[in-house]
């Protein structure tokens, strides 16, 4: 349950949003990310792969006790136009918290 970092960039760039440029709701974006880091809603982790070291990102602990998985999930199919239970088995077993019929 880990997300390279450049492929969280790759991504947001497909949203209008790259770490290059301001964006114009939320600024310096890669200081945004920073700073979900240093509130502890994101965890950074320097990983050895056979491509060498990348860095990863993970759920924090402040996003566990406070955020739903469920509502992410929701947001991101909103996003996508995609129904949730297409995703069941990506997130259904993450944290018990979601509940796809």
């Amino acid at each position: 349950n880990a997300l390279d970092e450049n492929d969280l960039w790759d991504t947001l760039k497909i949203l209008g949003i790259d770490k290059a440029e301001s964006h114009i709701d939320f600024g310096d974006s890669e200081k945004l990310v920073n700073e979900f880091v240093k509130q502890m809603y994101i965890e950074k982790q320097k990983v050895s792969t056979s491509k060498g070291q990348i860095i990863q990102l993970k759920w924090g602990m402040r996003a566990y006790h406070e955020i739903k998985m469920s509502d992410v999930l929701q947001f991101v199919a909103s996003i996508y136009d995609v129904n949730v239970a297409d995703w069941k088995k990506q997130f259904g077993t993450h944290d018990g918290a979601i509940k796809i019929s």
